[in-house]
């Protein structure tokens, strides 16, 4: 998808490492088609929470409830800096 835009594509298509962010099951498969060697995926679920979360923790390495803080985004994105 990001090949739709070709001046964000052009600045991240020789990285390897990515962080995908995610609010949906669909989203967990945004990174179909880039060529990367790492990936950490969160998930955000803020609504079927009991229905969807087995599902959820299978997709996403890690799962932030009910329109929670952006502090563990923030924290994690300092360390792999």
């Amino acid at each position: 998808m990001i090949k739709d835009f070709p001046e964000a594509h052009s600045k991240v298509k020789n990285r390897k490492n990515v962080i995908l962010l995610g609010d949906s099951l669909a989203d967990a498969e945004m990174i179909k088609g880039f060529d990367y060697g790492n990936i950490f995926k969160i998930g955000f679920l803020n609504e079927r929470i009991r229905e969807s979360l087995d599902d959820y923790k299978e997709r996403y390495d890690v799962v932030i409830l009910n329109d929670g803080p952006m502090k563990y985004v923030n924290d994690f994105l300092k360390i792999v800096r």
